[in-house]
């Protein structure tokens, strides 16, 4: 049996498992838990020393170019899925219809409850990290990022005689990481199995309630975005058969949707993408790890729909200006969430507390916290794989149909 049907037989029994013995189930917990750290511990590595490879095989020009137009791609779409979420969640109003301004109102400590939204200067001065060590122990992406960019770019300055048993050395350890991917991917059908066991038998399946409406805002807006913005970019723009794309997603999506974190889906990522879509190793070993660190268009959207409606919900409706601010603001701080689970709630609180609406009333949304986690994780993985293809294809860097591109 194919590894993915293998995740989706343990994703069903995990959900089996759940239902029939309840909060019991959670005795599972501590095989997710081994399974995702697993993934994790080999994230920082991985990502520092393909990028590393990336540049030293084919120097600054080729890489800059595929940088740039991943960061346009990403920031595109990002910018879109947002002004989507805003303009879906004021027309349908997925808070109207019910009072509890008596609970809070605005709320003028908000901001300091819930913490300042980050400028662009601190996240540019955040990417340098003081600790090199300490950036690959708290497993930094955006900061092994910018390690390895470094690290590329100066064994490219020296020369590729000088520096050949380096760059030897650094395949030889990307074999060795890979070998270790391919051994923890096999462990994947019981990880997703505990994970969701142990999910369902803690939150139970009816718990949407009355917020039924507000989860379905969320869904509708993703799946706009996810079939009309980056589906026909590939189809239209770059001329890809959407049918790569869904080859690409059958490995990690399934880890991504249970274990709601994109980062721990990467290393999968990284080895299913190249065989499935053609596009370079090049293209694979930057834009993957940076959609990992910073492509989360759904995330944005479950944010903004959520701040939306709490503003409605307290009898606040935003203005034009405040929608405004809600939209830059959710640009800026979506650069600086982790790719791990519930950080997009803890960024909700954080526009919140810049709009001046209440931070308390965050939790109204924890009812639905779970599944919309798979849902919105998701369709950031397939934004992030979309992102890959499309920047493989519109920069010459993917193979034909039916062959393999290894560079």
């Amino acid at each position: 049996m194919p590894l993915h049907l293998q995740v989706v037989v343990g994703a069903v029994g995990g959900v089996l498992v759940g239902m029939l013995f309840g909060e019991a189930a959670v005795v599972l917990q501590p095989i997710a838990d081994l399974f995702v750290r697993l993934l994790r511990m080999i994230i920082a590595p991985l990502i520092f020393v393909t990028l590393a490879l990336a540049l030293t095989r084919t120097g600054g020009r080729g890489t800059g170019r595929i940088g740039v137009r991943a960061i346009a791609y990403n920031l595109s779409t990002l910018s879109v899925a947002l002004a989507l979420g805003i303009g879906t969640a004021v027309w349908l109003g997925p808070g109207r219809g019910v009072d509890i301004s008596a609970l809070g109102g605005t709320d003028p400590a908000a901001g300091a409850a819930a913490g300042q939204a980050r400028s662009i200067m601190d996240i540019l001065v955040g990417i340098v990290p003081t600790n090199v060590v300490g950036a690959f122990a708290e497993a930094e992406v955006l900061q092994v990022l910018f390690l390895a960019i470094v690290f590329g770019v100066a064994v490219n300055a020296l020369g590729s005689e000088r520096v050949k048993p380096l760059i030897d050395v650094l395949q030889a350890v990307n074999d060795v990481l890979y070998r270790v991917v391919h051994w923890v991917v096999r462990l994947a059908p019981a990880g997703v199995f505990a994970i969701l066991a142990a999910v369902v038998g803690q939150s139970g399946l009816d718990i949407l309630g009355t917020l039924a409406w507000y989860a379905t805002v969320c869904l509708i807006a993703t799946l706009v975005h996810v079939g009309g913005v980056h589906a026909m970019l590939l189809r239209l723009w770059a001329r890809q058969p959407l049918g790569k794309l869904a080859r690409a997603l059958r490995e990690p999506l399934p880890i991504a949707f249970a274990s709601v974190s994109t980062a721990a889906a990467l290393p999968v990522s990284m080895a299913a993408v190249p065989r499935e879509t053609g596009i370079s190793g090049k293209v694979a070993g930057f834009v993957l790890p940076f959609g990992a660190a910073a492509g989360r268009d759904s995330s944005g959207i479950y944010q903004v729909v959520s701040v939306v409606a709490i503003a409605q919900l307290v009898g606040r409706p935003l203005d034009m200006g405040e929608l405004g601010l809600l939209w830059v603001t959710a640009i800026l701080s979506s650069l600086a969430v982790s790719g791990v689970p519930a950080a997009s709630f803890v960024n909700l609180t954080i526009l919140l507390g810049a709009l001046g609406l209440p931070v308390t009333l965050s939790a109204l949304v924890l009812a639905v916290e779970r599944p919309l986690d798979h849902l919105r994780t998701s369709g950031n993985l397939i934004g992030q794989i979309s992102n890959a293809i499309f920047t493989g294809a519109t920069t010459g860097e993917i193979a034909p149909r039916g062959a393999a591109r290894n560079g």
